[in-house]
């Protein structure tokens, strides 16, 4: 899901079939652990931290 907000564009992966109309409001809750950052330039600049010592 493509997501305009008051701070920039956001792209959600959601898990399921879901049905949105263009243009509708929506509300997102998301774990900020799990969140992955790109600069304008789409360079990362935050990624979630690995687990399993690798």
């Amino acid at each position: 899901m493509h997501v305009h907000t008051l701070v920039g564009e956001l792209v959600a992966q959601l898990t399921g079939v879901h049905y949105f109309e263009l243009g509708v409001q929506v509300t997102l809750y998301f774990n900020p652990a799990l969140v992955y950052v790109f600069d304008a330039q789409g360079m990362l600049v935050l990624a979630p931290v690995r687990g399993g010592g690798r």
